[in-house]
């Protein structure tokens, strides 16, 4: 049952601790992983590949998990998937740890551990509404994102480093360890099943319903493709981002931590503001705001050798991230009914998140064939026509009409 409007409830907050304590751990092999392919090979293609494996999965497996979270007990979906994911990376630590894991186990546990992250986030995009009133969505998700940067990309982040510095096995441990820890979490919540008239359909039919009903959103699907765009140059930039930091910035890898820790940094004070922002601004001007902001942070990024210059600009980044995705995040989940949320935001996400590990290789390619800076000085030209052209299509003469 979702709360009244005074307050977020009991229910949000188990979720939101559930959160917190995942995103920890995942914050650390979101180091772990990158370090490993770093010791393992110096290939930059081979290196930005590993981010790839991080996130492809999606493709696969993005539009079915959305059709699962609208089929099946949300609140089950999230803790079994929480489950298995704590079960692949543990085993991969303790391989590690025994020197039994190459560069192949290490691409296979890092998919595998994304192949059912879609079916967990979609689950927990569609559960929200029915914890919390409407007019405290941007409220909620701002909470959300505020937690997943501070635990995955500050603290998970920070204490990856300092603990790769000794134990670089021990990261995958601690990741287990959290999602086990949020799976107990989650069973306090409320179960919400969904409730069709087809409950006989097939998967592929409820795919197909959630691609149809996006298609016809005019606004959500602009939105959808400025997403991938974004995307697939932050996957760009974030592919070789490692050897960047290592080799052109000098830094070590604790300072790797704290240069991702930047952009966490920037998330947290976006997630802050972001309520305020919807508030004082329509959706479409939001979105423009942060497509421009990305595209000048990526200039400063590719014309700088300053680690704390570097480490601004990405906190900016972050920030323009955290406020695109509360906003839009809220905005799509007002749009679209109930039963339809799990497939929708499945091919939102689709879109978005799977342009990721696209340009994360086509990165590491222009990096092999150009030099590290080169994904950086293509993505922030693709960023300045790209905020030309989405302005043009949400506020130009055919522009979509969307709420003030």
């Amino acid at each position: 049952m979702a709360s009244n409007g005074k307050g977020l409830g009991g229910a949000f907050w188990r979720l939101f601790g559930a959160s917190s304590v995942s995103n920890v751990g995942d914050g650390a092999a979101l180091v772990g992983f990158p370090l490993v392919a770093a010791q393992l090979t110096s290939s930059p293609f081979l290196v930005s590949g590993m981010t790839a494996a991080m996130f492809l999965p999606w493709i696969a497996t993005s539009l079915l998990g959305g059709a699962t979270a609208d089929r099946f007990d949300r609140k089950r979906t999230m803790i079994v998937a929480a489950l298995i994911r704590g079960a692949i990376v543990g085993l991969f630590g303790l391989t590690l740890m025994y020197g039994g894991a190459g560069l192949a186990l290490a691409y296979l546990a890092a998919m595998a551990l994304a192949t059912l992250e879609p079916v967990y986030d979609s689950a927990a995009e569609a559960l929200l509404p029915s914890l919390v009133s409407d007019n405290r969505l941007e409220k909620a998700n701002g909470w959300l994102f505020a937690t997943e940067m501070t635990s995955n990309q500050l603290l998970g982040v920070i204490m990856g480093g300092l603990i790769a510095a000794f134990s670089i096995e021990s990261l995958f441990l601690v990741d287990a360890a959290s999602f086990f820890v949020a799976g107990s979490i989650l069973l306090t919540l409320p179960g919400t099943k969904t409730r069709r008239a087809d409950v006989r359909a097939s998967l592929v039919d409820d795919v197909k319903e959630g691609l149809v009903w996006l298609r016809q959103h005019r606004m959500l699907r602009n939105l959808a493709s400025g997403l991938a765009i974004t995307n697939a140059t932050s996957g760009a930039v974030k592919g070789v981002l490692v050897l960047i930091a290592l080799e052109q910035l000098g830094l070590d890898k604790t300072g790797f931590a704290f240069l991702l820790a930047s952009w966490a940094l920037g998330a947290v004070a976006g997630s802050g503001i972001a309520s305020r922002m919807r508030e004082r601004f329509r959706v479409d001007t939001v979105a423009t705001g942060c497509m421009a902001l990305w595209a000048g942070s990526m200039f400063v990024m590719a014309s700088t050798g300053v680690p704390l210059l570097f480490g601004l600009a990405l906190a900016l980044d972050g920030a323009g991230a955290a406020v695109w995705s509360v906003v839009t995040i809220s905005y799509r989940q007002r749009e679209v009914p109930a039963h339809l949320r799990g497939r929708v935001s499945s091919v939102y996400r689709l879109l978005g998140i799977g342009a990721f590990p696209l340009g994360a290789l086509l990165g590491g390619l222009i990096a092999g064939a150009f030099g590290l800076r080169a994904p950086l000085w293509l993505s922030a030209g693709v960023l300045v026509s790209s905020t030309i052209i989405f302005y043009a299509r949400v506020r130009g003469p055919h522009a979509t009409p969307v709420e003030v």
